[in-house]
This record gives structure tokens, sequence and C-alpha cells, in this order.
């Protein structure tokens, strides 16, 4: 019998990965050691296996960083002194380059501390340029901080650099370092000083040396000149003068050359040249303006454009950015004259959108007023805005305004261009004023404001204020006008009822702001109705002497809530949302309702929460990460994978994302050409189960289809296969198309109707996603953007700007109206860039109860109705009426005599008709006084 014992042994220890370098052999032997019968001591050796050690691979990441010390969000990086290839070789020989100079020259910098950087957005010549390479796979020893290859390189005039960038910590995998640049039209390759045009582009790359798929690249703009642009088209607009203000002293600003040294004009034109004082030239691109170098500070571009253009642009960002040329560098502060920070390091880069100015006389005013109603007493503000549309300076202009009778100008009220100014020359009567306003320059826009009292003279009604303006040669504007509606002062010979739904519960505990009830319709017996605002309060001015009801909507009570009476008195007539009002001239009488909130519903049972994994899986679709858990489940094979089929991007920038196998090496097309490789984000491949992914980001699309084609090449560059793919990226919306079904058509008064629309581009696509569009609504209805502006702001008036529509992801705008009683058509017309197109809907009346809000005085002369009811006709009136538009219907009839009755009806009730008029069916016989 053989009894056998083994035991292995490795005959070469292992070496951990943290100290085995790449390329290690490894022997691997095993030795059995056993006993046959009464011989022990036997052994015998395996085979040797050797395993050679590696490195797993990683995507590397190229940047460029800028020296920024007070920018908010600034990186302490650590940054080793790079090293320069004086033959532009990978074999050298490598010279250590200087500590680089802060931009405007100065000490250099302190390497023995970590540099504050920011992520480069534009570069200026004399800046230190930073680069960033991340890419852990390059940590080859631990215990050492190694170096990798990054070459720099721009063109006209051309110039190359190749650096050395050190580890920032050994392990790290992060390398960084820097080279100085300057301004020179020689540049000399490979001398460690790079050299930077304006306008020129700055590009950096990096390939592993180890991993042939694994590249970088980072590319940015040195000296990019802001531009004037046309909103409408996008092209550049030449004869701008653009001046850089000192935000804080208000006075032009002081700016620098190139060198940082000689003075540079403050004022300059776009698309125009310019010498500096120490002679340099610049020449601007069309619609182009630079300020090379400035101070520290807060700072504000004041544009006055060309005859035919306005500034600063009313028209939205998102718009701006779908023109043709962009995207643009639209700074929000900055861009449309608002005042900007600039802070040490980064330099900023603006462009300024001007809007086409419509054609029309050489001078055009406008008049607006702050208030619509006023009383005697008031005051109330004119404002009106003066615009040369022509191509020269109109002469001593001037502003003849004629008050309203009983209108007094009030005197230190003047301010033109919002400063103050002289009172303008008053006629002997009083109500001719006329502002001297001198040249107006081709372009320019004048605003004028003054102060009015309405005096006891005034006249009750409406009152109309007409201006007009005049210069030299016979220039005239347009007669503005603006009406105001005088009414009778409060508490003279009418009366006032004001009040608030308050939710309090008869006062058992102290109330607050928050107890109001908001959007509660307020009724009195003749039609007439109010809306508690968001405190829950209302009023009725104006009202006649006299007996009046005052009634709450139950139909606009949300649900939860009841009315109930805290005072058991005659004037709620037995009802908790209607009282009884006795006015004469000149009281304020408070008509407050109470609710009561009732017991809350027992709740329907909470549904079993779902997992992350179940609510990741119910989310909108996302950009996969194809990472190393998506690799371990793919199956081999050529597939794209991103985008899908019918994308829509809502931005001209695209991810993509192609299957294939891992010794395939891929190229990206769009529209004929091939992609640029700074765009290629590598590629994640598992080489056992056959699988690799190529991503590429960035890759800009235009307007319309975008043909894109991979096409996949063998290691000798054989072509193997192609896949094709069309993306349309969405232009602006030139049509809108009803929905019916996705809109909430209703007028009840209490739900906001949305008129939702289908916006589609020339070529028949839905609209991308976050575009803004204007949309202006027919009376009487109203946006609830417009309402939320008035709310914040009463004195305001209604907001100028029409209010604006934002797409969905599928297309689809929906533009909410204020709730409204008014059923029947709102008319919406939607503005696009050569087009207006308009939308009708049809809002039809909510299902809800009649209003009964009546009021009846005097004794009927009969006992019973019975018999003595007669129409409306027989007494000459007529025989029912709609309140145009509001919730109540009333009908009159009158009893024999001479006592006429006014009533509501209320659709709980039974009611029936013969033909003549309407009546509740009741006891014919029961008493009525």
């Amino acid at each position: 019998m053989l009894l056998l014992q083994a035991a292995g042994s490795i005959l070469a220890p292992v070496a951990s990965l943290a100290q085995t370098p790449p390329g290690t052999e490894i022997p691997n032997t095993a030795l059995a050691t056993y006993s046959a019968g009464t011989v022990t001591g036997l052994t015998s050796a395996s085979n040797t296996v050797t395993v050679v050690t590696m490195v797993a691979r990683t995507p590397s990441v190229l940047e460029f960083l800028q020296y920024a010390p007070s920018a908010a969000g600034a990186e302490p990086v650590v940054v080793p002194a790079p090293a320069y290839s004086a033959s532009g070789t990978d074999a050298g020989p490598f010279e250590t380059l200087p500590p680089p100079e802060p931009p405007g020259g100065g000490e250099p910098l302190d390497l023995a501390q970590p540099v504050p950087l920011v992520a480069a957005t534009v570069f200026h010549q004399g800046d230190p340029i930073f680069v960033r390479l991340t890419d852990p796979d390059q940590n080859l020893d631990p215990l050492a901080a190694e170096t990798v290859l990054v070459r720099l390189s721009s063109g006209d005039p051309a110039d190359s650099e190749l650096l050395r960038l050190g580890e920032v910590a050994p392990g790290a995998g992060i390398f960084a370092g820097y080279i100085q640049s300057t301004a020179g039209m020689s540049p000399v390759p490979f001398d460690g000083l790079f050299q930077l045009a304006e306008g020129a582009a700055l590009k950096a790359s990096y390939a592993d040396i180890a991993d042939g798929s694994d590249a970088s690249g980072a590319a940015i703009v040195v000296d990019p000149c802001g531009l004037v642009f046309d909103s409408a088209t996008g092209q550049p607009v030449d004869g701008a003068l653009v001046t850089l203000v000192d935000a804080t002293t208000g006075l032009p600003a002081t700016v620098h050359g190139d060198d940082g040294l000689s003075n540079f004009p403050a004022t300059i034109v776009s698309g125009g040249e310019v010498t500096d004082a120490g002679g340099r030239h610049y020449d601007f691109p069309p619609g182009g303006f630079r300020f090379p170098f400035l101070n520290p500070g807060d700072y504000r571009l004041e544009v006055a454009p060309p005859a035919g253009f306005t500034a600063p642009s009313q028209v939205a960002t998102t718009v701006l950015q779908a023109l043709p040329g962009g995207p643009f560098a639209i700074a929000e502060p900055g861009s449309r004259g608002e005042p900007f920070s600039l802070n040490p390091g980064p330099a900023i880069h603006l462009d300024v959108p001007v809007d086409p100015a419509p054609a029309t006389e050489q001078l055009t005013l406008e008049k607006t007023v702050n208030r619509e109603l006023v009383s005697h007493g008031d005051f109330l503000q004119y404002c009106l805005r003066l615009e040369n549309h022509g191509e020269g300076p109109v002469l001593q202009v001037a502003i003849a305004d004629w008050l309203p009778l009983g209108f007094r100008f009030q005197s230190g009220s003047v301010l033109v261009a919002e400063a103050p100014a002289a009172d303008p020359q008053i006629a002997p009567d009083g109500g001719t004023l006329t502002f001297s306003l001198g040249t107006v320059l081709p372009g320019a826009t004048v605003t004028v404001r003054y102060v009015v009292e309405v005096a006891a003279g005034a006249r009750v009604g409406e009152a109309v204020n007409s201006a007009q303006a005049t210069g030299d040669a016979g220039v005239a504007s347009n007669l503005a006008r603006a009406v105001s509606r005088v009414r009778e002062a409060f508490f003279s010979d009418a009366g006032f009822i004001a009040g608030r739904v308050i939710v309090d519960n008869c006062g058992d505990r102290p109330t607050t702001a928050e107890d109001g009830l908001p959007g509660m319709g307020i009724y009195l017996e003749d039609g007439t109705y109010a809306v508690t605002d968001e405190l829950g309060m209302y009023h009725f001015e104006g009202v006649p002497p006299g007996s009046h009801v005052v009634q709450l909507d139950l139909g606009s009570l949300p649900d939860g809530f009841e009315p109930t009476r805290c005072l058991d008195n005659s004037r709620f007539a037995g009802s908790a949302f209607s009282r009884f009002v006795d006015l004469t001239g000149g009281i304020l009488w408070r008509c407050d309702f109470h609710l009561r909130r009732l017991p809350e519903p027992v709740p329907d049972p909470v549904p079993e929460p779902i997992s992350a994994e179940q609510a990741q899986a119910a989310a909108s679709p996302a950009v996969p990460s194809f990472d190393e858990a998506w690799l371990a489940t793919a199956g081999p094979g050529r597939e794209w994978l991103w985008p899908e089929p019918e994308f829509s991007p809502p931005i001209p920038s695209l991810k993509l994302a192609v299957k294939h196998h891992p010794r395939e090496v891929l190229e990206l097309w769009l529209g004929g050409e091939p992609v640029s490789p700074l765009n290629h984000d590598g590629v994640r491949q598992d080489e056992q189960r056959g699988v690799a992914v190529s991503v590429w980001s960035g890759v800009d699309l235009v307007e319309g289809d975008n043909r894109l084609t991979v096409v996949a090449r063998d290691q000798q560059g054989t072509e193997l296969w192609r896949l094709e793919r069309v993306v349309h990226y969405s232009g602006p919306p030139v049509f809108a198309e009803f929905l019916p079904g996705q809109s909430t058509l209703v007028a009840d008064g209490k739900t906001a109707p949305k008129i939702a629309v289908l916006l589609t581009d020339r070529d028949g696509f839905p609209v991308r996603e976050g575009v803004i569009g204007e949309v202006r609504v027919d009376p009487p209805h109203r946006t609830q953007q417009e309402l939320a502006a008035f709310q914040r702001d009463p004195l305001a008036g209604l907001p100028r700007r029409s209010p604006t529509y934002v797409v969905r992801e599928d297309g689809i705008a929906q533009v909410e109206l204020q709730a409204t009683t008014r059923t029947g058509e709102a008319v919406l017309h939607f503005r696009f860039a050569e087009q207006e197109q308009e939308i009708r809907a049809w809002l039809q009346p909510g299902e809800r109860d009649w209003i009964l809000v009546g009021l009846a005085e005097g004794t009927v002369g009969y006992n019973t109705l019975s018999g003595n009811l007669e129409n409306l006709a027989a007494g000459g009136h007529e025989e029912d009426y709609y309140e145009d538009g509001r919730l109540a219907f009333y009908a009159k009839g009158r009893i024999k005599g001479e006592w006429l009755l006014t009533v509501a009806f209320d659709s709980r009730k039974e009611w029936e008709t013969d033909g003549n008029s309407l009546h509740q069916v009741i006891d014919p016989d029961t008493y009525y006084t």
C-alpha cells in the first residue's frame, strides 16, 4: 500500500505589486514531499511556470491650468519644476525650466508652495502656461516620483515645445509642469519659451508609450477678441463704440497694451484698429474688440451700436447660443452692460449681442405711466423714452409734454438717464412742459422721468397725457400717449368694503400671515367680484351707499375647509358665507369670512418604498458610463451604443460610444471630415471577453442632419467595417402646433389654463430642450408670468416685455394662463425669427354650482305668490341677462305692483320655466317679505 503525502512550496517568492516593477519575471515551481511504504523523505519537483508582471491600463486626462491667486475655487497644486527637450525629441537633452513669472510680470512664483490654479479659459501673451496630466498607470514605482512627456504646439506663428512633467508626489499618478509664454513674431522651437500670437490656438498632446490606445489632448484660445454680433443672425457687427468703464468711479478704465506698460485706449471701435502708446498696432477681426491688460477691479462695457441696432440686447442667452457662429462667450453679468469683476490671473472673454432696430422714423417716442387708476391727491410718474434710429445725430432735441387738466408737475422730480436733472420749461398755464435734451446721437436712447400730482381740479374719468419730440431741420417723432383714469377719492361719496378670508376657527389662536387664504372669490349682489391676494385680503372700492350683500364663492374654496359663523346675528341671514352690509358715504366696512379646517381624511395606505435599483430603472435614460462593470456583462460584437436612434441633443455637442473588438482601431468622421483626435476619450476594454468601447466627447454639431461614420481598421490600417448614424440637431422654432390633448382648457376661476404646443424647426423636427421664446397673449387673458411680475411690483404695472416659454425634452412648451372665468377663445401669438404664428384655444366653463347673491327690501302686497307673479316683458323690462363673462346669472321678475326683484340662480335648487320667466319650485302659498 502506497501512502502519499504532498506539500507544495513556491521556490521564488511573489513580490507585491507595489514593489515589483512592470516586466519582472516571477518563476514558480512546486515541490512534493511524500513517503512510499517504509521509505520516507521522497521529493518530486514540478515544471517551472514563469509570470511577467504588467500594469493595469488607465485612461489619461490632460488639461490646461491658469494662475489665479484671487479666484474663488482656486485649487492649490504642487508643481514640480519641469524640463524641456532642447532637441524636440524624447532623447533630449532636457534642461530644467526656471520658475515662471505671474501675469503682467513680477517676482517669479515660489514653487516650494502649492500654486493656486483654476481650469484655463483663455491665455494672454506673457502668462505662465500650466499643464496637468492624470494617468495612474504611469505610477510605475510608488516610492519614486516619475515623469511623462507632453508636447505643446501652436500655429501662425508656429511654435513647439516638448516638456518633461514631474509627478506631484510619489505614487500619485498626477504630473504637472509649466512653460513661460511670451509675445513675438519669430518663434524658436524647443527653446524653453512659448511664443503666443493673439487669436492662435494652443494645443497640448500626450501619448502613453506603453498603451497606444491611450492618448489625450487639450486646446485653448490665446487672447481671443471679444465679438459684437447681431442677435438675429449671429453675424459680426462692425462700427460699435465699445468703452470699458471703471464701475467704481464711473470713468473710463485704465488699460495697458500687450507689453503691460503702454497706455491703450479705453474706447475702441469693433472691427477697427488701434495703436497703443508704445507704437504696437492692433488690427481687430470683423466685429472684434480687445482690452489687453487691466488692473484687478470691477468694470462694465458701454456699447454704442451703429445705426440700425440697439443695446443692451433683450434676446435670451439660449436663443443667442443657437445662432450661426455660436456658441458665443455670453458672460452673465458682463455681456449686457452689467458690472463684472476682474481678478488677478485668468483673462475674461466677453461677447456682446446687439439687437436690430425696427425700421421706423428717425426719432421714436414712447410714453408710459406707472399707475392706471388714481384719485385726487395721488402722485404718479411718467416716463418718456426717446430713440434715434437714424444714421446721423439730431440737434436741438426738445420734448413737448401736454399734461391733463388738473395735473401738476412736481419740481425737482426730473431724472434724465436715471440722473437728477433740471426742471423743464413750464408754460404759464402749467399744463405744457418742454424738456431740452440737446444732441441725440445715432443709436442713442434718452429716458426722461418726472412726477406729477393729481390736483383737486382734475376731472373724474380718463386723463390723457401726450408728448412729441422735435429737433433741428424739422425732425419730429410720433405723438406718444399715456392714459390714466381718475376716480372719486376713497371715503367721499362712495364707500369701501375690505376684509379677509382667514383660517382661524373663530379666533381660537393668534393668526399669522400664512392663515389668509388666497384665490377666493368674493361677490357683491350686482355681480362685482374680487379675488383675495396671497394674504387672503380683498376690497371693493367706490361702492355706492345703501344695503349690499357680500358673499364668499364656495366654488373657489379648496377641499378641507368650510366657512363658519363666529357671531350669531341677523347680518349672516342664516349663512356663514354671506353678509349684509349697510354703507353710507365715506364709510369703510370690514367684512371678514372665517374658515375652519375639516378633519383630515384617512390617508390611503403608503406604498412600499422602492429600492435604489428600481428608482434608477424608472429614471429617464442617460448616457451609460461603459465602465468595468458594464464591460463585465457585455458580449462581443460591433454596435453603436450612443447616441441612440432618434436621439435629439439639447446642445451642439455630442458624446459617442461604439462597441468593437479590442484589436480594432476606430476612426470617427463627421460629414465626410475626420473628427479631431482631441475629441477621443480613449478606449475601455476587456481582453478576455473580447469587448472594447471607444468613446468620443465634445463632438461639435451643426443645425440640421449630422452624418456620423465610424470606420474600424486592423493593426495594419486595413478597413474592416464601418457604421453610420444620423443625428439631427434641431434649429430654432419656425412652427407651432396646438396640442389640445395635452392642454388644460378650463375656465373655472380656480384652475390655471395651460396651452400646450409642439414646436418644430424648419426640417419638421421637435425643437431641442431648453429653447426659450416669446409669446404674446391677447386680452382679456394674461399669463401667470405677467401676474407674478405684477404682484411682485404692483407700482410698475404689467411687464413691458412679452412673457416667455421654455421647450421641454419632447419639443413641447406649455403656456400657463391666469385662472379665469372668461370662457371662449384664448389667442396666443408665438414670435419666431421670420414670422409670428397665432394659436387659438377654446376655454370651456368648469362644472360648478351657480352663485346666489340676492338682496330684496320692501313688503310684498300679497300674502301668497300664487297667481300674482308676472314676467318682465309685461312690465317693459328684459327677461334675463348674463353679467358679461362672470359666474353669476341673473333674472329679473316683479310681483304685481311696483316692487322689482333681482336674484341670481343656484343650480343646487330645482328651477323650472314657463317660457317667459324662471322660478324656483316652492310652495306657492308661502308668505315672502
